[in-house]
C-alpha cells in the first residue's frame, strides 16, 4: 500500500512539471515557513527578438586594397629588388637549414652539406680580402645614412677647407658635423702621405688594415669607433666632449707626422 501512495505521488509531480516543461515554462515551487508548499506563476522564457545588422566589406576599399602593390604577398615570381648577393646568403642559409633538419652527423648528405658550407666561406672570405669589404656590414647591416650638406668625393675631398669648415660647424652648435670633419680631415692627411690610398666606396675598416704601424693602426681605429658612434650612432655632442674629441684627433696627427 505504501509503495502504491509514493508511486502516485511520483506520478502526480510528473504530470504537473512535464506540461511546464513543454510550453516552455519554467515552474517556481517554494515551501512556507509552515511547510506549506507554495506555487507561485510559471516563468515564462522570452525568445530573443533582436534583429541583428550583418555588415558587409566595402567593395571600393577592396579594391583599393588589391590594387596597392604593398598588400600583394604572391612570391611565385620573386623578389626582383633582391641582390645577387642576399640570394647567395639565402641559399647558404638553406644549406644549414637542411644540414641541421635531415642530415645525420657521419652519413654522406651531412658531408656533402658541410663541404658545400666549407666551400663557400672559403669564396666569402676570398671575396672579402679582396674588395676591402668589412665584413661587420654583413652582421650590423648598413650604416644609417646621414644627409651631409655637401658630397665628398675623390675629386674634391682635397679642396675642402678643412680648418674653415670645421669652424663654421663649431660656430653653427653642429658638433656631429665638426666630428665628421675632422675624421675627413685625417683621412686627408693619411692619404696625402701615402699611409693609406684614398677611395671613395673603402670602408672605414679597410683604412685601419692599410696603416702598417701597429701603435698608428690602433690608435686610428679608435678614433673611428668614436666618429662612427657620433656620426652613424647619434651619440650627443655637446661643446665640452667635441673638444675632448678633438684633442684626440690632434693627439693623433701629431704621433704620426712628428
Amino acid at each position: 500500500m505504501k509503495t502504491g501512495k509514493i508511486l502516485f505521488i511520483l506520478f502526480l509531480l510528473f504530470a504537473m512539471i512535464v506540461p511546464g516543461i513543454q510550453a516552455g515554462t519554467v515552474l517556481t515551487v517554494k515551501k512556507d515557513s509552515a511547510g506549506a508548499v507554495v506555487k507561485k506563476a510559471p516563468q515564462t522564457l522570452r525568445r530573443d527578438e533582436m534583429h541583428l545588422h550583418v555588415r558587409e566589406f566595402s567593395k571600393e576599399a577592396l579594391n583599393a586594397y588589391r590594387r596597392d602593390k604593398d598588400f600583394n604577398y604572391d612570391e611565385k615570381g620573386g623578389d626582383t629588388s633582391v641582390s645577387w648577393w642576399e640570394r647567395f646568403w639565402g641559399w647558404v642559409w638553406e644549406q644549414f637549414r637542411k644540414i641541421r633538419l635531415s642530415a645525420v652527423p657521419g652519413s654522406a648528405t651531412f658531408w656533402k652539406g658541410f663541404f658545400i658550407v666549407a666551400f663557400s666561406a672559403v669564396i666569402i672570405f676570398i671575396i672579402v680580402k679582396l674588395t676591402g669589404m668589412d665584413i661587420t656590414l654583413l652582421f650590423k647591416g648598413r650604416p644609417k645614412v646621414v644627409e651631409v650638406p655637401y658630397r665628398e668625393s675623390l675629386e674634391n675631398i682635397h679642396e675642402i677647407s678643412f680648418d674653415e669648415e670645421i669652424e663654421n660647424a663649431i660656430g653653427n652648435h653642429d658638433f656631429r658635423l665638426a666630428t665628421r670633419l675632422l675624421y675627413l680631415k685625417t683621412l686627408k692627411r693619411l692619404s696625402d702621405s701615402g699611409r693609406i690610398k684614398w677611395e671613395l666606396d673603402k670602408t672605414n675598416s679597410a683604412y685601419i688594415n692599410e696603416l702598417k704601424h701597429p701603435v698608428q693602426k690602433k690608435r686610428f681605429g679608435m678614433l673611428t669607433r668614436e666618429f662612427e658612434y657620433v656620426w652613424y650612432g647619434g651619440f650627443p655632442v655637446d661643446l665640452p666632449v667635441f673638444e675632448r674629441i678633438r684633442n684626440t684627433f690632434l693627439d693623433f696627427n701629431r704621433e704620426v707626422y712628428r
